[in-house]
């Protein structure tokens, strides 16, 4: 009997990730195994409100890199499980799902505890620009990534899933990023402004040297002896090679992959352009989505994308 609940809690767990997208499996993979590793001997077909409880008091204390782990990260969590637990209840295989008491403890944990991202300073963007070498692969590669991160305002998980064909430009010579695995799931052709263009384009034509195809990854990581490795930097690699950097320039506060993406939209809202034509370039799903970064606003993308230029804003 022990083993047979196992295996209906193996085969939900499947179905379930299979309808999610690539990135999503990954990330749920590990919140199941978690939760499974929780648990131990007892089986997921029988946990209870007081398991769950548990669970999140136990994720909550853990310690990460960034200090304790926020509401808003056990909410995320929660919330797989709850969506797993659910599709059992409407099978008929457990009669009530043990997440959702203790979720609703979380209810606005996306809005109330996450900590704000923070932004560079745009004197700062154009120094972290500039730090990477271009006489080194990796330089070249770790300046691509800041151009794809502060100039084309890419999430960190859009950045580790481009391939070198992805970098395309037009008739008019100018660059798209093109996106195949957004957050929305739909497949986007992202202007890349004229100042992060030659970063980006410099990189790709390396890899390509490098013998890579279409195909290959683009951001990628190198033997000592030089050779590019076929596997992309993952996220976590990506935010080492980031926090490397900002370490070793000195640059203060808790800044993230993420905040050359708010940095971007910030950029362009101090500059006073709409924030419908700002919604448009970085994607949102709403106006409201845009207001919510709260860090300082159609008439195209591309125009947006000629505006981000921090060394415009600076004053001498």
């Amino acid at each position: 009997m022990k083993k047979e609940k196992a295996d209906v809690f193996e085969a939900a767990a499947a179905a379930y990730l299979l309808l999610q997208r690539p990135a999503t499996q990954h990330q749920y993979v590990g919140i199941i195994a978690d939760w499974r590793q929780f648990l131990g001997a007892k089986s997921p077909m029988r946990a209870t409100d007081l398991d769950a409880a548990r669970y999140a008091k136990m994720v909550g204390e853990r310690k990460g890199y960034r200090g304790q782990v926020t509401k808003a990260t056990v909410a995320r969590k929660l919330s797989a499980l709850k969506c797993l637990y659910d599709s059992l209840v409407e099978a008929g295989k457990v009669e009530r799902n043990p997440i959702t008491p203790i979720l609703k403890n979380f209810r606005h944990a996306h809005t109330g505890d996450r900590r704000p991202t923070e932004l560079l300073d745009f004197r700062e963007v154009v120094r972290l620009m500039e730090a990477p070498s271009l006489t080194t692969r990796e330089g070249q590669r770790d300046r691509a990534f800041f151009a794809l991160l502060f100039g084309c305002a890419l999430r960190v998980g859009e950045v580790s899933e481009l391939r070198v064909g992805d970098v395309r430009a037009n008739a008019a010579g100018d660059l798209y990023i093109h996106l195949a695995h957004t957050k929305n799931g739909h497949e986007v052709m992202q202007p890349c402004p004229p100042q992060f263009a030659e970063a980006i384009k410099t990189y790709a034509q390396t890899r390509r040297e490098e013998g890579a195809s279409a195909t290959d990854f683009l951001l990628v990581l190198y033997y000592a002896d030089g050779r590019p490795h076929k596997n992309q930097l993952n996220t976590t690699q990506l935010r080492r090679v980031f926090h490397r950097w900002v370490t070793d320039l000195r640059i203060p506060g808790r800044i993230t992959p993420h905040s050359g993406r708010a940095t971007a939209i910030t950029l362009l809202l101090e500059m006073g352009l709409p924030h419908r034509e700002v919604r448009k370039f970085s994607r949102h799903s709403s106006v409201a989505m845009v207001e919510r970064y709260d860090k300082l606003r159609d008439t195209g993308a591309e125009n947006v994308a000629a505006a981000v230029d921090y060394k415009k804003i600076i004053k001498p």
